[in-house]
């Protein structure tokens, strides 16, 4: 697989979070999912399928998520 452009990446974001403001959230779960098997440990993507799975009251998958983005990058905090 290529590397992906720092813009695919973003548009891959873009489009999870478009589902996720929808509130289209089990959608915005599979979005997220797909794209984080093509972009592993991303903190975005991390961050916003754990959203959607709170906003689905699944908190125990979200904070497996959360917890994952802590541990790679300790110091992350969104912008």
């Amino acid at each position: 697989m290529s590397k992906l452009t720092s813009e695919q990446i973003e548009a891959a974001r873009i489009s999870c979070q478009e589902l996720y403001n929808q509130e289209r959230f089990e959608s915005a779960v599979a979005a997220y999912q797909q794209q984080l098997n093509n972009i592993p440990n991303d903190p975005e993507l991390l961050l916003g399928l754990g959203n959607a799975l709170i906003a689905l009251n699944r908190p125990e998958e979200a904070l497996l998520h959360y917890e994952k983005i802590l541990k790679i990058y300790p110091n992350y905090e969104k912008d």
